[in-house]
C-alpha cells in the first residue's frame, strides 16, 4: 500500500516552493544593472535560438 498523502498540504507546499522560487529570482536580479540584464537576456535567446537551428528535424 502507498503513502498517504495529505493534498492540502501537498499544494501548499508547492505553494510555498513557486513564491520560494520567484523571490529568489527577484533577489538574484536585485542588483544587476538594467543594461546587464538585458545583455543577459539578449545572449540566451541568441543562444537558445543557435542551438535550435542545429537541431535536425527527426529529433524534433
Amino acid at each position: 500500500m502507498g503513502n498517504v498523502i495529505n493534498l492540502r498540504t501537498a499544494r501548499k507546499q508547492k505553494i510555498r516552493e513557486t513564491i520560494r522560487v520567484q523571490k529568489a529570482h527577484t533577489a538574484k536580479s536585485a542588483g544587476v544593472k538594467a543594461r546587464e540584464r538585458d545583455r543577459v537576456a539578449k545572449q540566451n535567446n541568441l543562444s537558445e535560438r543557435a542551438l535550435d537551428g542545429h537541431k535536425r528535424e527527426d529529433d524534433i
